[in-house]
C-alpha cells in the first residue's frame, strides 16, 4: 500500500492559559525556534458558544509542514507530509527527535508542567486490498454478498506502561476507515485523564513516545500482513 499523506502529532496537557500573544512572548518564541524556521503567529481558540474566542500563539513553517499550537489546556506539535506521488520516506524517528526538542524549548521558556500525553498519527493509503474489510470484521450475509465500499472500524485497548519507572494506564485507539479510493488509518495513544498529581517531565515523554512508536509499528504491521495474505 502506498502512503499519500501522513500526519504525526504529539499533544501535552496542562495549564497554559498564561501564554499570551504579547510582543515579548512572540519575540522569545521567534528566537527559540528559528533553527526550525518556525514563524510565530496567532489563532482563535473557541472555548464555548457562550464565550468569545481567545487569541492564542502558534508557530508555523512557511510550507505548513510543522505547526505548534498553544491552547489554554493543551499544546500540539504536528508534522504533516503530503506526497501526490504516493511515496513517503518514513520520518517517525526524526519527528520524535524534533518534537522532544521543541517541547524542551517550551519547558525552558515557560516552566510548564505536563499532566497528560497523547500521540496521534494518521495515514492515507492507496493501492490497498479492496477486501481488507473482511479481515477485520465478520460481515452479515447481506454485506458478505455486497461488500461495503465505505466503512469504519474502531478499536480501543487499555494497557499499562512503565514510564520512567512509574506504571501508567494508557489507551491505544485505532480507527480504520475506507472512503471509496483511499484507506485511512488513525492511531491515538494517550495516557488516561484524571492525572492531577504526577507531573510528566521530558524523560517520561521520551519513554512514552518510544513505546507509542513501537505500538504503532505493530498495528501497521498487522494491517500490512493481513493485506498481503488476502
Amino acid at each position: 500500500m502506498k502512503d499519500i499523506n501522513m500526519n504525526y502529532k504529539i499533544s501535552v496537557f496542562g495549564d497554559f492559559e498564561a501564554v499570551s500573544v504579547s510582543p515579548q512572548t512572540m519575540m522569545v518564541l521567534t528566537n527559540a525556534f528559528q533553527e526550525y524556521d518556525l514563524i510565530p503567529n496567532s489563532f482563535l481558540e473557541k472555548i464555548s458558544t457562550a464565550q468569545l474566542p481567545i487569541v492564542r500563539p502558534r508557530l508555523d513553517t512557511v510550507n505548513n509542514e510543522w505547526n505548534i499550537m498553544v491552547y489554554g489546556k493543551r499544546i500540539d506539535i504536528q508534522q504533516r507530509i503530503v506526497n501526490e506521488e504516493g511515496v513517503i520516506t518514513e520520518v517517525v524517528g526524526s519527528f520524535k527527535e524534533k518534537a522532544l526538542n521543541m517541547l524542551q524549548k517550551m519547558l525552558d521558556i515557560f516552566n510548564f508542567s505536563f499532566l497528560r500525553i497523547s500521540f496521534n498519527t494518521t495515514s492515507e493509503k492507496q493501492d490497498f486490498n479492496p477486501h481488507v474489510y473482511s479481515k477485520f470484521i465478520i460481515p452479515t450475509s447481506y454485506y458478505l454478498e455486497n461488500e461495503p465500499v465505505e466503512w469504519t472500524i474502531s478499536s480501543t485497548a487499555r494497557v499499562v506502561w512503565k514510564l520512567a519507572g512509574t506504571s501508567t494506564d494508557v489507551n491505544v485507539v485505532s480507527e480504520l476507515s475506507r472512503k471509496i479510493d483511499a484507506l485511512k488509518i488513525q492511531i491515538d495513544i494517550n495516557t488516561q485523564p484524571g492525572n492531577v498529581n504526577q507531573q510528566l517531565d521530558i524523560n517520561v515523554i521520551d519513554s512514552f513516545l518510544k513505546q507509542a512508536l513501537e505500538t504503532r509499528e505493530l498495528l501497521l504491521n498487522d494491517l500490512n500482513t493481513d493485506d498481503k495474505q488476502n
